[in-house]
């Protein structure tokens, strides 16, 4: 396994990774807008720290990447600490048990050394869109990170100096949002540049919701004043309530949106 690292200009080894080009065609319809826009955000990041290392094996193929910025640009809602994040750690299907994240990850806890800090947003008992596990938290506390705080299945693990505090989860946070001209319910959906996936969700919320009396508005946490105000950089909330606060499928989140207004309702 051979670790090949980007720090900025030509985006080309990063192709075909966030998406395959085996990967259903109608889903490359909906995604491949989005995977510009993560090229892009690579390319603006980069600058202030943001590094790749794509893991590729002996015939050339690109089996995976892991992506890392300094902590004060998470593209998560933490807070505190120091040293290096772990944006996202992705293998490709057809090459998962093949040691590509193993080799990914080891190459970053070398690059940081022992004596820096690394952290990472990871889930426990929790299945993307309803079918694939993203960044298990077993999986990283066999290297060594350990859990710092917690929100539901979103599990924040940290490695560092003894002596040094680890960051923690910003609070999902309840708001009002401005309400809609038609007296219909809100239903924010948060998205992020840095993951193609999250307008995959988007995509298939308002699918989903099409058919209900709300009103969709998509929120881009790109920037960090956003995420502080929401608490969150992906998930769906409801008038103001944080309702989902992951990935989610449509499905999932249109189940959740008609309980919530339910019940709701129901309330005197």
């Amino acid at each position: 396994m051979r670790i090949v690292e980007w720090q900025g200009g030509d985006t080309g080894i990063l192709n075909d990774l966030c998406l395959h080009p085996d990967d259903p065609a109608a889903m490359r319809r909906v995604m491949c807008p989005y995977v510009d826009q993560r090229m892009a955000w690579l390319r603006r990041m980069a600058p202030s720290g943001l590094w790749v290392a794509v893991a590729t094996l002996s015939d050339g193929q690109k089996a995976g990447l892991i992506e890392c910025v300094p902590i004060e640009l998470a593209a998560e809602p933490v807070e505190g600490g120091g040293g290096m994040f772990i944006n996202c750690l992705w293998v490709l299907r057809q090459f998962s048990g093949q040691g590509a994240g193993a080799a990914l990850l080891e190459y970053v806890l070398d690059k940081a050394g022992p004596d820096s800090s690394v952290s990472v947003l990871a889930y426990e008992g929790d299945r993307w869109f309803g079918y694939f596990s993203y960044m298990p938290a077993r999986f990283f506390r066999r290297f060594g990170l350990a859990e710092v705080d917690r929100d539901g299945s979103r599990v924040l693990l940290h490695r560092g100096p003894g002596s040094e505090p680890g960051p923690k989860l910003m609070t999902p946070r309840s708001r009002t949002p401005e309400p809609s001209p038609t007296g219909l319910p809100v239903v924010e959906v948060l998205t992020s540049s840095q993951c193609p996936w999250a307008g995959w969700m988007y995509h298939r919320v308002v699918e989903g919701l099409r058919r209900l009396p709300v009103e969709v508005r998509v929120v881009s946490t790109d920037d960090p004043d956003v995420v502080r105000e929401y608490g969150l950089t992906r998930g769906v909330c409801v008038n103001g309530y944080p309702l989902v606060r992951r990935m989610a499928s449509g499905r999932e989140v249109v189940r959740k949106v008609i309980d919530y207004l339910r019940d709701r309702a129901a309330k005197p």
